[in-house]
């Protein structure tokens, strides 16, 4: 029993490596697939915690600068409503989020269930009553979406 696990990592192993292969061999660089980001995109990422938070505000306002008519949303769910709270830093990353043109929205559903109010929150941050159906709804409005 212990040996299948190691040949089903290797064989998953090997899978990648040919997948990568196959994907070198169209041809397309990666400048070209980083550089494929629409100008007007419309990208929604749903984060579970602070640093996740801060990586896609990062991210959203590089974009943001590149792109100026991309829609670029980060929605907070479970422990990142918390971190948000109660951490000062983040606080600022969301101001500035809001100054470079993002919108930050934070369920309602994790804020009642870890015990954030509104007030906890800057000013800047909007409210879902739950970031799962407002991700879901991004998606049936064509918006690209991730989860981290």
């Amino acid at each position: 029993m212990k040996m299948k696990l190691p040949i089903i990592l290797l064989s998953s192993l090997a899978g990648m490596a040919l997948c990568r292969i196959r994907k070198s061999e169209s041809g397309i660089s990666i400048k070209e697939v980083e550089n494929s980001i629409e100008d007007d995109g419309e990208y929604g990422i749903m984060v579970q915690n602070g640093k996740h938070f801060k990586a896609a505000v990062t991210i959203g306002t590089k974009l943001v600068d590149k792109h100026s008519d991309i829609q670029w949303h980060v929605v907070l769910i479970a422990e990142a409503v918390k971190d948000l709270a109660d951490d000062d830093a983040l606080q600022e990353v969301a101001e500035g989020a809001e100054k470079a043109g993002l919108r930050v929205i934070a369920c309602q559903s994790a804020m009642d269930k870890l015990g954030v109010k509104k007030s906890d929150l800057p000013d800047t941050v909007e409210i879902t009553e739950n970031g799962v159906i407002y991700m879901l709804g991004l998606q049936e409005n064509d918006f690209k979406t991730l989860s981290l």
